[in-house]
């Protein structure tokens, strides 16, 4: 069975900022191929959610790589992955909560 996915308001600002920052600076189509790595990701994480790796703060988020460059945060529970936020694994470690 596969596990429901709920958008936290943060990560969505995050997924919408990696959007429109890749439509503004590098093109639509490079937007709309993020697009679909992102959605063929949560979908293979919707069936297989213990896939990501524990985060070394705190072990109830796990985190998958979406690209190179952007790491996807989240946290199941029951049968909903819960996904938290998106951080550019380009940035200061020490920024990041997880």
């Amino acid at each position: 069975m596969a596990y429901k996915k709920n958008w936290s308001e943060i990560a969505l600002e995050d997924y919408n900022g990696i959007i429109t920052y890749l439509i503004t600076n590098w093109s639509f189509s490079i937007a709309s191929d993020f697009e679909d790595t992102v959605n063929k990701k949560l979908e293979n994480l919707s069936k297989r959610p213990f896939v990501g790796i524990k985060s070394y703060k705190n072990s109830s988020v796990r985190s998958i790589l979406f690209t190179p460059h952007n790491r996807l945060y989240y946290r199941i529970t029951e049968q909903i992955i819960e996904l938290l936020t998106i951080i550019d694994t380009r940035q200061n470690p020490k920024q990041n909560p997880f």
